[in-house]
């Protein structure tokens, strides 16, 4: 676990990087043509439908219903994990938006949209908060629902699907390049495994 948090942490720094000296790189304008030649009405609605459900709002309607969950089974620790896994995912993307300040994407490929965007956004590009709120909820999902009998793969297979789905639609939408997408993805991850091992441990202190 902790060489694949290394690794993470790694990936991160070099998005990093990337989008400080190059925010408008070759690499993210070519995957985001990539993405939006598929162009119907439903995918763009199915996007949309997404871009409210995966907001800040959405998540943590979703979130708290976890954490309700969880308390009702008496799974305290596993409530802690969720809210400080929830806070520190919110706070750290926020404070990378504000300390990149990277602009959302040119659009080239869709002229045709004003702004070049069909959703209200808030903030910088970098890294994509949906994205973010995705993974963290994909693995709060995973944590209080995998240890179910018959459920774990269908779990698995739920989160994965969602999170990637949430990436999609932001590049699609051009509210994000896809670095974006894969920094919010990382950021969540990350925050997510340090309020487990620090729930964790305290727990361990508190009551073994």
């Amino acid at each position: 676990m902790l060489l694949f948090f290394i690794l993470l942490v790694l990936i991160l720094l070099m998005l990093m990087l990337l989008v400080s000296f190059d925010p408008h790189n070759v690499f993210d304008q070519h995957l985001i043509t990539w993405v939006q030649q598929f162009d119907t009405d439903f995918l763009e609605r199915g996007a949309i439908f997404l871009a409210h459900v995966g907001s800040l709002y959405g998540t943590a309607i979703i979130a708290f219903i976890f954490l309700a969950y969880s308390l009702v089974q008496h799974k305290t620790r596993q409530a802690l994990i969720l809210v400080l896994g929830f806070a520190s995912t919110v706070a750290v993307t926020w404070t990378l938006k504000w300390l990149f300040g990277r602009p959302r994407p040119f659009i080239e490929a869709r002229p045709f949209i004003e702004e070049g965007i069909l959703v209200e956004t808030y903030g910088s590009a970098f890294p994509s908060a949906h994205s973010a709120y995705a993974a963290m909820l994909a693995i709060i999902l995973v944590i209080v629902l995998s240890s179910k009998q018959g459920l774990k793969y269908w779990v698995f297979a739920i989160a994965v699907i969602w999170a990637v789905l949430m990436g999609w639609s932001r590049v699609y939408l051009s509210a994000h390049y896809p670095t974006d997408v894969l920094a919010g993805w990382i950021v969540a991850v990350l925050m997510m495994i340090l309020s487990t091992q620090l729930i964790s441990k305290f727990w361990m202190k508190q009551y073994d």
